[in-house]
C-alpha cells in the first residue's frame, strides 16, 4: 500500500533560499521509506487568515484542499508573527486569532492524516515584539500548547543549531537571518528525521542528499491541483501530472492552486495568476501547464494578440511564456478539457473555445507544445467522470493522465 508524507508550511518547507527541489520534505519522506511526498508549502503563507497584510494565503483553510495521507509535518508561526495575527485566547474557535487558527488546522490535520508532526519556527534574526505586542517566542508557545493538546507529536524547532544573531552562523547556514540555505536545509533535514525517529520510533532508511532527478513542474488551477469532484477530502491522489511524471520518471513540483487564471484580474485570489506567480516557481525541465478555464469561468477580458497588460488573457499569456521561456526547456500547454456548458458565453461576450484559440496562438509563437484539451477522451456532459460539469473524478483524472502520457510520448 502506498505511504504519502505530507508537509505543511511556509517559506521554510518550500526551501527558499536553498537550490531549487532541495528542502527538507523531499528527504524526510526518503529516510521513512514514504512513497509519495506532497510539499504544500508556500512563501509567506500563515495559519490564521487574519492579517494586517492583504490578500493573504491560511493553512487553516488551505488544508481543506491537501491530499489526506499516513503522517503530516506541520509548520508555521513565523509569518502570523511577521503579519500581526492577534494570538487570542487558548480556547479560541474562530480564524480571527492565531489560537483560533491553530484549533481549526489542527481538527482537520487531526482528520486527514494518521501522524501529525509539528516543529515550531526555528531560530531567526529578528524575533522581538510585533505591532500586537507579541514576540515570535509567544506564537511558538501557542504552537506547542496546541500540539500537545491534540496529542501531536511536538519539535522545538529552536532546538536546532543555527543562530542567526551570531554572524559566523548565519552567514554559514542562514544569509538572510530567516531563510536556510542548502546546507541550512540538510542539517536541518537530519536534525528533523533524528527527532521524528527519537519520537515516533520509525525506523531511518539509507538514502542520500541526491538532487540530479530529471524535474517537472506543474502549473494551473483546481483541476491540475487534483482537486476531484465527488472524492474523498475534494482531492484525487492520481492526479494526471502525478500520472505523466511518474511514467516518465520525473520529480514533480505541482503548484496547481484552485481558482487560478492565467491573468491578474481576479479578486478572490489575486496572487494566484499565472502571469505572477511563475516569478516563484522552481526551475524544471518541463513545465506541464493547462490553463484557460478560469479566466472564462471569471470573465476575464482576452483581449487583443498585441496587448502586453497582464489583466488581458492575450497579454498575460505573452507574459507567462516570456518568463516561462527563461526557467523551462521544455513547456507543454494544455488547453481546456470538455467543459459542460462550454458554449455559453461570458458577460464579455466569449465562449470557452475563444480561450482555446487565443492559447494556441500564443503557445505557439513561444515555441510550447500544445495539447488540444478537447481531445481528453471525457465530457464535461459525462456525470461517470466529471460529476460537476468541470473537476475530473478518480476515474476522470485516470483517463486524462493516461491520454497524456501517449500524446508526450515524442517529447518527454
Amino acid at each position: 500500500m502506498t505511504k504519502r508524507l505530507v508537509a505543511i508550511g511556509d517559506s521554510h518547507t518550500y526551501g527558499a533560499f536553498a537550490s531549487d527541489f532541495f528542502s527538507y520534505p523531499k528527504y524526510v519522506a526518503k529516510a521513512f521509506g514514504f512513497d509519495e511526498m506532497e510539499n504544500y508549502g508556500v512563501n509567506g503563507i500563515t495559519i490564521c487568515p487574519e492579517t494586517d497584510w492583504r490578500p493573504t494565503m491560511a493553512n487553516c483553510e488551505y488544508i481543506r484542499e491537501f491530499l489526506p495521507g499516513d503522517m503530516a509535518i506541520i509548520t508555521g508561526s513565523a509569518n502570523d508573527w511577521i503579519k500581526n495575527v492577534d494570538i487570542g485566547e487558548v480556547s479560541d474557535t474562530s480564524d480571527k486569532t492565531f489560537y483560533g487558527a491553530l484549533n481549526i488546522l489542527f481538527a482537520r490535520a487531526k482528520e486527514r492524516y494518521k501522524t501529525v508532526v509539528v516543529f515550531s519556527s526555528i531560530n531567526r534574526l529578528n524575533d522581538g515584539l510585533n505591532k500586537k505586542g507579541f514576540t515570535l517566542q509567544d506564537y511558538r508557545n501557542a504552537v506547542e500548547l496546541k500540539s500537545k493538546e491534540f496529542g501531536f507529536y511536538f519539535i522545538d524547532g529552536t532546538e536546532f543549531k543555527v543562530y542567526p544573531k551570531e554572524e559566523e552562523s548565519r552567514k554559514k547556514l542562514i544569509p538572510d537571518g530567516a531563510h536556510l540555505n542548502d546546507l541550512g536545509q540538510k542539517l536541518f533535514t537530519e536534525f528533523l528525521i533524528d527527532k521524528i525517529h527519537q519520537l515516533t520510533g520509525l525506523p531511518i532508511q539509507d538514502f542520500s542528499f541526491d538532487n540530479s532527478e530529471k524535474k517537472m513542474v506543474a502549473m494551473g488551477d483546481s483541476i491540475t491541483h487534483g482537486s476531484g469532484a465527488g472524492e474523498s477530502f475534494g482531492v484525487v491522489s492520481n492526479y494526471f501530472a502525478k500520472t505523466v511524471a511518474d511514467h516518465y520518471g520525473y520529480e514533480l513540483k505541482n503548484y496547481g492552486t484552485n481558482g487560478t487564471t492565467v491573468a491578474e484580474q481576479y479578486e478572490w485570489r489575486p496572487t494566484c495568476s499565472l502571469c505572477n506567480y511563475i516569478e516563484e516557481t522552481y526551475k524544471a525541465d518541463v513545465l506541464l501547464v493547462p490553463c484557460g478555464v478560469n479566466d472564462y469561468n471569471r470573465n476575464i477580458e482576452i483581449g487583443k494578440y498585441e496587448d502586453t497588460d497582464k489583466t488581458t488573457f492575450y497579454g498575460a499569456l505573452k507574459i507567462f511564456f516570456e518568463k516561462a521561456k527563461e526557467k523551462y526547456k521544455k513547456i507543454i500547454v494544455i488547453t481546456p478539457i470538455s467543459k459542460k456548458n462550454e458554449q455559453n458565453k461570458t458577460k464579455r461576450g466569449y465562449c470557452l473555445q475563444d480561450f482555446r484559440d487565443a492559447i494556441v496562438k500564443v503557445a505557439i509563437r513561444y515555441g510550447a507544445f500544445v495539447i488540444d484539451g478537447r481531445n481528453v477522451p471525457i465530457s464535461g456532459d459525462d456525470e461517470s467522470v466529471i460529476p460537476d460539469g468541470l473537476h475530473p473524478n478518480k476515474e476522470g483524472h485516470r483517463i486524462y493522465g493516461e491520454y497524456l502520457v501517449n500524446e508526450l510520448k515524442n517529447i518527454l
